[in-house]
């Protein structure tokens, strides 16, 4: 298999039985690296009973190979729960309650052999929402702008709603992604006062109204 470090010039040196040597022709050796230019998700939410899917985009040199293997490099079996572990796309279903926290990653090979493992995506049994990147701490100067994200995974359409300790109305937030099982909404503030000090947090509510609260966020003037 070749490597990176297989790249360079190469020629032959060959000696006959008088000891006379000649060298052959430089030969230039090229290996095509593997580019990965969409990663699966690096978390799957997914309702109990229903399939999920893991996609890639790769790029490099010749043909391209996709092997899916769970995290620790083991590779997933072909056929019955497992559909599409040699191509771009995974299915696995129906999900069951043994594949909540279970991780993957592809494996990508170009033509001349080269190599590289995708992000690891986990797979998320959503029963209730689940904050999966909460707001964090921030501090700006008075006059400038702060922006709070929330990421979060569920069942059916998600609903994210912004709170605070601070002494003003908060502005409405824009949603960013809202997708089944995800959704991201981030908050702007700006410009910046004194009274914009305080805490900041998310709630999310799933279309049952079942709900989860994210951590608390300082934002310091």
């Amino acid at each position: 298999m070749s490597c990176l470090k297989d790249q360079g010039l190469y020629q032959c040196n060959v000696t006959n039985v008088d000891g006379v040597t000649s060298l052959s022709v430089a030969t230039s050796v090229l290996v095509v690296d593997t580019a990965i230019l969409t990663q699966p998700s690096n978390l799957i939410g997914v309702i109990l009973g229903s399939n999920v899917t893991l996609s890639i985009v790769a790029g490099g040199g010749g043909a391209i190979g996709y092997a899916w293997q769970y995290s620790n490099g083991s590779q997933l079996p072909p056929g019955g729960r497992f559909q599409g572990v040699s191509s771009p796309v995974l299915t696995i279903g129906p999900a069951s309650q043994a594949d909540n926290g279970s991780s993957f990653s592809c494996l990508v090979t170009n033509g001349a052999g080269v190599s590289i493992a995708s992000q690891v995506a986990t797979v998320l049994l959503a029963s209730t929402p689940i904050v999966t990147a909460p707001p964090t701490n921030t501090s700006a100067p008075v006059g400038s702008n702060a922006i709070f994200s929330c990421t979060a995974v569920g069942l059916g359409t998600l609903t994210i709603t912004w709170n605070t300790t601070s002494l003003l109305s908060l502005p409405p937030p824009t949603l960013v992604l809202s997708s089944p099982y995800t959704a991201v909404s981030t908050l702007s503030l700006g410009p910046l006062s004194v009274a914009h000090r305080g805490q900041y947090w998310c709630t999310v509510a799933d279309s049952s109204g079942r709900m989860a609260v994210s951590n608390l966020a300082f934002l310091l003037i």
